[in-house]
């Protein structure tokens, strides 16, 4: 029986759900695609409420007679099958909005992330209680062209037929789930790899399932191939139909090593079974289960001890010394507590010290965890980048403002490639002075080995990276030093010998004045010349007419990546004294071991990160530089703005810049090209685009040919759009029959792309290529593969597992196999090489792979959930792939919100700070 009190409560609670949903509402019916982040943060703001007093309604509906506080009774569900969501989502909720209001497109993905949460509320309020609530809720969806909502509709259609049960698991890491929604309900688009120690980006997949699977470890999934009827096809779909969290043992093995334990866990053993059927049932991680109240902890210990015959089980043991490191504040807390998150045995591998490192604290950590260990939020743990998602979920934020906030400096930073971010951009830590006085405390607190260079600079109203800034600086300086150097080689650049590039036969004539003009300064008074240039300019044409002037000396070409490398090989005359090589190569190789050069070519100097540029140029030696590079092409993968300054820094005395495309004769891609380079005016981006046709709406004339040197470049994997769906699509329309190797398919004529697998070094990423023959054996497949390059035999002979089967001049066909795995053979980490798959299928690729690369036709597909990530450098990467074809696939809306966000490259500002700054 209901006492007064308690019915006055559920009044007032029923109040505040009312007052709750209907502000919803109200937010939502304000709604519109340019205030989609502001409305967010206004729902967000209200929906922990709303869940907090379901939550307590619920409860007081199931007991009566045990009163609870609201905000802490949503806890009280993660025991209650159906209704464990509520704990989930106060769980998330209180991750999420508890210390900093996010920003609005933080905000409004996250929205979109607890949707489903919130369709869960208002289905147990409608079917409990007959409440109507959040009624406009399905306004917040983002809108969908037709056919990807059909093609979603069919995709949820095939996934509530399906009841077959095929017994196929095997294990998998998930890499991102994205919830979509029909009808109301919750369907789960899934990215997965195989659950191996060799894991590649390049070679994930797409599934589908209406399970929310949880993601943070290895998971056996199993899975049933269908078809929908989509673009006149039966299109191929996997479908997950069942699941289990399946960490595999050899990482909970190698996880004891680090705590000094010595186990042998396998998939059989009856405490591994009940751990995780407990992290699928509560979604707990091994945080969850370390950070359990005293009770339950020691209940869960007794059940896995329970298990084994000697009362003693290895996992308990395991998370009782975590949980001692943890409670205890122990060395080696935080990155344990990392570890526990996600459980990936590479990462665990990483950890461990190598022969010429120390322990760190008595586990066995490399000491390069330290830095880590002390701070989380603002240092990485040894080779990898922590996740902040993860981080917010195993080491309380509070503790570690002032390094949340270096972090954010090093990302804002590292994202807009700018030297110098706004104090202003960082508001939600406080004003100014609160900001300052953060970053004092964060300065103070580094050790004396990591000052200055990890110190956060404060210069007017900006933030900045001392160490970045000093790393420029340290590269202006010595760049200076050559630019006021001369060299005796300039002496191969007469006029005399300049003219006989105009008539040579060995090399393309030279008809272009402003390279004539280039070459004639090339190193009159400077020993190093940076060379800017548009796309097609003729960059690595004028690197060869230098090449060639020098053809007597030792030179050697150097960039960041293999196919870039390769490109500079191709199009440079051989006179068999240049060499080739990777940045990575030449900084890591010994000094003794290199040649004494007299001219190094940089290429793509805007992907060459600050810091290898120091190390490139302390071992130059005496050599003459020459510096080649796009600024409006995609930016380096750490940061790398030192090319961007010095085009600022620098007089016409050091600096040249080609300006007129040589790559297509087509004057209409050449005047896109030039207004989307210098975005004068978005307008008149829109105006070429629509102009030239280039633009068209996303439908199955994306399929038909237009040419047999076509390239269709896309941003994601995932999507009806993405490449996983292109690739598949595309792969339908050749003929051959397919072979299968888990859960890919190939097919003779197939186009190839090769991957960082770490196979075969030959045969390095990016390498193009095409599938001759498959032979289908039992346990393996024997693969015949074309390449465009020519590989000598003798290199071949000493690959393990390469065969050559015949080359040519311009190409090479090499067979090597690639082995049948068995279900659950990733338990194990001695993974075979044999079982290594060192290649992906490339009907279409990324766009960021296709940098550097050139095609007579590009089609781009820019669909709703990849346009957000389309930057300016992005979309001028891609379009000046073309030579004659260019079709972009986008909405108009999604057209019109692309070109509006563009802005221009420059570094203006972050040039006059950087002067004032150095009293110039």
């Amino acid at each position: 029986m209901m006492d007064n009190k308690t019915r006055q409560i559920l009044n007032d609670t029923d109040s505040e759900i009312i007052k709750a949903s209907n502000a919803i509402d109200k937010a939502l019916l304000s709604f519109n695609k340019s205030n989609r982040g502001e409305v967010a943060i206004r729902i967000l703001s209200i929906v922990r409420n709303l869940n907090d007093n379901i939550a307590l309604k619920l409860w007081l509906d199931l007991h009566p007679n045990e009163m609870k506080s609201v905000k802490n009774v949503a806890k009280e569900f993660a025991s209650e099958k159906n209704y464990k969501f509520i704990s989930i989502f106060h769980k998330y909720l209180s991750k999420s909005v508890s210390h900093f209001t996010p920003t609005e497109d933080g905000a409004d993905r996250l929205i979109l992330k607890y949707y489903q949460y919130i369709l869960e509320l208002k289905k147990l309020m409608k079917v409990r209680f007959g409440m109507e609530i959040v009624q406009n809720i399905d306004l917040f969806l983002p809108d969908l062209d037709v056919q990807t909502k059909e093609y979603y509709e069919k995709v949820a259609e095939k996934i509530n037929m399906v009841t077959i049960s095929t017994q196929n698991f095997d294990n998998y890491y998930i890499r991102a789930v994205k919830p979509f929604f029909i009808n109301q309900n919750t369907y789960f688009e899934v990215t997965l790899e195989p659950g191996t120690d060799k894991q590649n980006k390049f070679n994930r997949i797409t599934a589908f399932t209406k399970y929310d699977i949880f993601k943070n470890y290895c998971v056996a999934l199993e899975f049933f191939d269908t078809t929908i009827s989509m673009f006149g096809v039966e299109f191929p779909i996997r479908l997950i139909t069942d699941w289990h969290v399946s960490i595999r043992p050899c990482e909970i093995n190698n996880y004891a090593k680090i705590l000094k334990i010595s186990t042998n866990i396998q998939r059989g053993s009856k405490d591994y079974k009940l751990l995780m059927n407990y992290i699928k049932d509560k979604r707990a991680t091994l945080v969850d289960v370390i950070d359990l109240p005293y009770k339950e902890f020691n209940n869960f210990m007794s059940d896995l001890d329970n298990t084994t015959k000697s009362k003693q089980s290895s996992i308990a043991i395991l998370l009782r010394k975590s949980r001692n490191i943890s409670n205890n504040n122990l060395n080696g807390k935080n990155i344990i507590r990392y570890i526990l998150i996600s459980m990936n045995n590479s990462f665990i591998h990483d950890q461990w010290p190598t022969s010429k490192e120390n322990e760190f604290s008595d586990l066995f950590l490399s000491a390069k965890c330290y830095p880590f260990e002390k701070k989380p939020y603002s240092f990485n743990p040894k080779r990898h980048i922590s996740n902040l998602s993860d981080l917010y979920h195993c080491i309380n934020v509070k503790n570690y403002h002032e390094d949340l906030l270096a972090r954010l400096v090093h990302i804002k930073s590292f994202t807009e490639n700018k030297i110098f971010i706004p104090i202003g951009d960082f508001s939600f830590f406080g004003n100014t002075n609160e900001i300052k006085g953060l970053i004092k405390i964060y300065n103070d607190s580094l050790y004396s080995g990591f000052r200055p260079a990890s110190e956060i600079g404060i210069y007017k109203k900006y933030l900045y990276k001392v160490g970045e800034l000093n790393a420029i600086k340290e590269i202006i300086a010595k760049l200076t030093i050559l630019s006021e150097s001369t060299t005796l080689l300039n002496e191969l650049f007469s006029s005399d010998k300049i003219n006989s590039l105009k008539t040579s036969t060995e090399i393309v004539e030279l008809d272009d004045i402003k390279k004539e003009e280039i070459l004639k300064n090339m190193f009159l008074s400077t020993k190093v010349r940076l060379i800017y240039g548009a796309a097609g300019t003729g960059k690595t044409t004028l690197i060869n007419y230098v090449s060639f002037l020098m053809k007597d000396k030792q030179k050697l070409f150097i960039a960041k990546t293999n196919p870039a490398v390769n490109n500079l090989r191709r199009k440079i005359n051989d006179d068999g004294n240049s060499d080739y090589m990777t940045i990575d190569k030449f900084i890591n190789q010994p000094s003794y071991s290199l040649l004494e050069y007299d001219l190094i070519v940089v290429d793509e100097c805007s992907t060459v990160k600050n810091e290898d540029m120091i190390k490139i140029l302390d071992k130059t030696n005496n050599a003459i530089l020459i510096l080649v590079g796009d600024i409006y092409q995609i930016e380096s993968i750490g940061l790398g703005n030192w090319f961007n300054l010095c085009k600022y820094v620098f007089d016409d005395n050091v600096i040249s810049e080609l300006t007129e495309p040589f790559r297509s004769e087509n004057k209409n891609l050449i005047d896109l090209w030039k207004e989307t380079r210098e975005i004068k005016n978005n307008n008149l981006i829109l105006e070429q685009i629509v102009k030239n046709d280039y633009s068209h709406k996303i439908d199955e004339e994306i399929f038909i040919s237009k040419s047999d040197d076509e390239i269709i470049l896309c941003l994601n994997y995932n999507g009806l759009y993405g490449l996983n769906n292109i690739n598949k699509l595309l792969q339908l329309d050749n003929p051959n029959n397919a072979v299968k190797i888990g859960i890919y398919e190939f097919k003779i004529n197939d186009p190839i792309l090769f991957n960082d697998s770490g196979r075969f070094e030959l045969l390095y990423n990016n390498l193009k290529g095409r599938i001759e023959d498959i032979n289908d054996l039992e346990d393996r497949v024997y693969f015949a593969i074309s390449v465009d390059i020519v590989l000598s035999e003798s290199l071949i002979d000493i690959a393990d597992g390469l065969y050559l089967i015949k080359k040519d001049k311009k190409s090479t066909v090499i067979g090597f196999y690639v082995s049948r795995s068995k279900p659950f053979d990733s338990d194990n980490e001695n993974t075979d090489d044999e079982s290594i798959l060192p290649f992906q299928i490339a009907y279409a690729v990324s766009i960021h792979k296709s940098q550097g690369l050139e095609y007579e036709s590009v089609k781009i597909v820019i669909a709703d959930d990849s346009e957000e990530k389309i930057t300016h450098n992005i979309f001028y990467t891609a379009i000046t792939r073309a030579k004659k074809y260019l079709n972009i696939y986008w909405s108009s809306e999604v057209c019109n919100r692309v070109l509006s966000r563009m802005e221009p490259v420059s570094a203006s500002r972050d040039y006059y700070l950087f002067m004032a700054m150095n009293n110039k």
